[in-house]
């Protein structure tokens, strides 16, 4: 909590100390109790292993997953694993992203994509010249002179439109838990349309 009040007053790296600081203390806690761990079922704490592992998102890098989480073959972000991208502006925050969302919706995954600037079309647009490996420009180029590259392009957009939901989270002094609560809403939302 310190370390998100830290990043919202604008000083990440004063937040990364903090978040060091505390991930520092919880490594060194000992258990309550001396640490004996009771009613543990191994086999199905196993299965649930597997099914992170297995679950996992990429980067798009395996090179950054191998090295982030190499015994995760689909990815190094797993459930449940939160990960935090700063950086100051212009440094490429949204094309990492842009390329994280790209990888993962290629593999059929569900991609929540939340920015706190820019416009919903542009985040597709950009999202499918990655897909497609070409720039904007070299999109709107070949879409008009090329059949089979428009076949492409309306191809992946409709993977995108499939397994993107996007959320333009403009609001001026948004805070992580803000965000935060906006993902659990859109978690819930999920899991009550997959129960329908």
């Amino acid at each position: 909590k310190k370390s998100t009040e830290t990043f919202n007053r604008r000083n990440p790296e004063d937040a990364l100390d903090v978040y060091k600081e505390g991930y520092r203390k919880i490594q060194a806690a000992e258990l309550l109790g001396g640490g004996h761990v009771t009613d543990w079922n191994l086999e199905l704490f196993v299965a649930q292993q597997r099914l992170s592992l297995e679950g996992g998102i990429t980067f798009g890098c395996p090179q950054l997953d191998a090295k982030l989480n190499p015994n995760a073959p689909a990815g190094a972000l797993l459930p449940g694993d939160t990960t935090v991208i700063m950086a100051p502006a212009g440094i490429g925050k949204t094309t990492t992203l842009i390329t994280v969302a790209t990888h993962n919706i290629l593999r059929g995954k569900a991609v929540l994509f939340i920015t706190h600037e820019g416009r919903e079309d542009d985040i597709k647009f950009k999202i499918l010249c990655c897909i497609l490996q070409v720039t904007q420009k070299e999109f709107l180029d070949f879409y008009t002179d090329d059949p089979i590259f428009r076949k492409r392009s309306d191809y992946f957009s409709n993977v995108i439109r499939g397994n993107l939901k996007y959320i333009a989270f403009n609001h001026a002094m948004a805070s992580i838990t803000d965000v935060e609560r906006l993902v659990r809403r859109e978690q819930d939302l999920r899991i009550l349309r997959s129960a329908d």
